[in-house]
């Protein structure tokens, strides 16, 4: 598989959607890629924590917990998947004045895994995706002033590649050391798509590439052996910079079934995943709570460009209200062989 480029890794962390009939990779501003490189430690920026003003009064719950799930922060929003940091602000300013505890990801695994015992009452986890350095520079300080937390789920191999988009390690690392952010796996370069045949591309992970030099498909053990090759390569990165092994995994694009061109995929990713991994997440317009015992992987509460602290308070007030479906393949310590 060739690497992306740099205007193509762009695209991808600045969110890709799945639609019913596929993949649609919405609109991204290019402007990334010709920014000046950022090593290191970028200079944060100060963002003021709002008033808050009226907020829908939040529905109570007791057991189990609410996941957020943002992607990139910024100034200037390049798609739906952009908060800009002000927004970011309000809605955690709403989250502390509404009374909702945020605990860390390593809490909740722990949780969930049946390793300790019940969150507080209406419980909120934080969590972005891919690792964009608008964590870094906005949300932060702005967690550090409220005194919360969140989780990354990280592209290990996009760390310190196509500067300024991701995060350096040195910043990964900062954020590690203030305790402040925890990290899960989101792949090392399986945040992309490959050729699955017939002029069509899929995601990295559901999909046996297609190789047109040979015309036709990996074999399942080379679909295997990339796909472990990968999270593997992603877990020693995590050690390699000192960081603690992950126990929960994000699907890249919330793709853990479809589109395949094998349906035997599905469950070879399954049996990989949960190897490796306690909890795995996805993003659904459908959110509910996540309990114990809930099958992966686990919705989270998708936040969107646009969105308001009411709109926030309203869609976590749908997800309590849902009902709680078993769902996904496989219970979250199936298989586990750690």
């Amino acid at each position: 598989m060739i690497r992306p480029t740099l205007a193509g890794a762009a695209v991808r962390a600045l969110g890709v959607g799945l639609a019913a009939t596929g993949i649609t990779v919405p609109g991204a501003a290019y402007w990334w890629a010709s920014q000046p490189r950022v090593y290191g430690l970028s200079p944060q920026v100060g963002v003021p924590i709002p008033a808050v003003g009226p907020l829908p009064a939040p529905v109570a719950y007791r057991g189990g917990v609410l996941v957020l799930c943002y992607h990139d922060l910024s100034p200037r929003p390049h798609n739906v998947y952009t908060v800009t940091p002000r927004a970011f602000a309000a809605q955690m300013a709403a989250l502390n004045a509404l009374g909702y505890r945020v605990v860390g990801l390593e809490r909740t695994v722990a949780y969930l895994a049946g390793r300790s015992g019940p969150l507080p009452p209406n419980a909120v986890l934080i969590t972005f995706d891919d690792g964009s350095k608008g964590t870094w520079i906005y949300a932060d300080s702005i967690l550090r002033r409220l005194h919360m937390r969140a989780g990354v789920m990280l592209i290990t191999g996009d760390v310190s590649q196509h500067q300024p988009y991701y995060l350096d390690w040195a910043e990964v690392e900062a954020m590690q050391k203030s305790g402040r952010f925890e990290f899960g796996d989101h792949t090392r370069d399986g945040h992309g798509l490959i050729p699955a045949g017939g002029g069509r591309e899929g995601p990295f992970l559901t999909e046996r590439e297609w190789l047109p030099g040979d015309g036709r498909l990996e074999t399942v053990d080379s679909y295997r052996a990339r796909v472990a090759g990968d999270l593997d390569g992603s877990l020693a990165d995590f050690a390699a910079h000192g960081l603690p092994r992950p126990d929960a995994f994000a699907y890249p694009f919330s793709a853990f079934r479809i589109p395949t061109n094998d349906p035997a995929v599905p469950g070879i990713l399954n049996s990989i995943l949960v190897a490796r991994f306690l909890v795995r997440f996805d993003n659904t317009s459908s959110a509910t709570r996540v309990v114990r015992g809930m099958r992966s992987p686990l919705p989270r509460v998708e936040v969107f460009h646009g969105m308001t602290a009411g709109d926030l308070i309203g869609a976590m007030n749908r997800a309590v209200l849902a009902p709680i479906a078993c769902r996904g393949q496989a219970h979250d310590h199936e298989g586990d062989s750690r």
